[in-house]
């Protein structure tokens, strides 16, 4: 298999408090750089990394299976580099890599079609070219590129030197959040995406909501985590959660047992769902008297029936607070790190992933 490489010598008076800062801050977020004589090594799921403290500089060696992976991992050891260096400014310059391109995992993408599916719930039909990357069940989220209303063809961000982004200035300026995968079709060039309407929502919401045939909205990524496997699961979440578990119980083998417990206003807010025959379907109706950090998410927990076996997995995602609370009790139940992943898709009071 082809491997991307990019290498840079950083400029810094103090190379080695730097390097110390990063290793530790990239540890608390699962980077684990490893000494291998005069060399931190670390190892991703797309590729790797060499540091070297060197007289007057740190010294990288990035490669990656794709230049998608390589990207990433330039970009992210620039912005942390930069964040640790102080009052320096150094010039950050990778070999190979022309700056003002576009990122290799951006697709532009046009609206073909706009449904309302339920009570404040739309889903946008997107078509676009070589979108092969975002069919994987690997990671089922995808950055999403939303322009500034009026903007008839958006200006997107492109890469410098130093493997940043160079942002376009406001008025052009795209908003970016992270959304779910509703549905692909890599062949045909098709992606649907669903959009949690409500009041005082961010630009996502707001851009589905005035959304018409022949917008221009970008993507880039997968990532965001994927499907879990377990003989036995259970999936939470509220309706933001709701596109990541409909897609991933439509994607589960038949023989496949769990429950999962989705979170929405009321009846006109269930949608249709492919549910695997061993697995239960249970919709909480908070009816207007819940939201967010009052979500019954977690107190739904106390009823779950548990298999006898430990072969089990949580997947869950909702509300910062509510989360956090799903969490603790998970660790009260007796769940081990490695069988829950919960995530908190927004925050209350605040417009994050719409």
């Amino acid at each position: 298999m082809a491997e991307f490489t990019s290498e840079t010598l950083i400029p810094l008076r103090d190379p080695a408090t730097v390097a110390a800062q990063l290793i530790d801050h990239l540890a608390e977020h699962g980077v684990i750089f490893e000494r291998q004589g005069d060399a931190f090594v670390t190892s991703l799921r797309f590729g790797h990394g060499v540091m070297r403290v060197e007289e007057g500089g740190l010294r990288f060696r990035a490669t990656a299976q794709e230049l998608a992976g390589l990207e990433r991992i330039r970009a992210a050891i620039a912005s942390h580099v930069l964040e640790f260096a102080d009052d320096e400014r150094p010039d950050i310059r990778w070999d190979g890599l022309p700056s003002g391109e576009m990122q290799a995992d951006f697709r532009e993408l046009r609206v073909l079609a706009v449904e309302d599916i339920a009570l404040r719930m739309r889903r946008l039909t997107l078509s676009g070219q070589d979108l092969g990357r975002f069919a994987s069940l690997d990671d089922l989220h995808v950055k999403l590129y939303v322009p500034p209303p009026g903007s008839a063809r958006p200006a997107w961000p492109r890469l410098a030197a130093d493997g940043r982004l160079i942002w376009p200035d406001p008025p052009h300026r795209p908003a970016q959040r992270a959304y779910t995968i509703r549905s692909i079709d890599a062949q045909k060039g098709v992606i649907e995406i669903d959009f949690v309407l409500h009041t005082h929502g961010g630009p996502g919401a707001r851009f589905a909501e005035r959304a018409q045939p022949g917008d221009f909205c970008g993507i880039s990524g997968p990532g965001g985590g994927g499907m879990p496997t377990a003989r036995w699961m259970l999936l939470m979440g509220d309706e933001t959660a709701l596109p990541a578990i409909a897609r991933m119980l439509e994607a589960m083998p038949p023989h496949a047992a769990g429950i999962a417990i989705i979170e929405v206003d009321g009846p006109a807010s269930e949608v249709p769902l492919t549910v695997p025959a061993g697995f239960a379907l249970r919709w909480l109706h908070r009816g207007g008297e819940r939201n967010g950090p009052d979500s019954g998410l977690h107190a739904a927990l106390a009823e779950i029936a548990w298999p006898a076996h430990d072969d089990r997995f949580v997947w869950a995602a909702c509300e910062r607070a509510a989360a956090d609370q799903i969490r603790k009790e998970l660790r009260v139940i007796g769940l081990e790190r490695a069988q829950y992943r919960v995530a908190a898709y927004w925050h209350h009071g605040r417009a994050g992933r719409d």
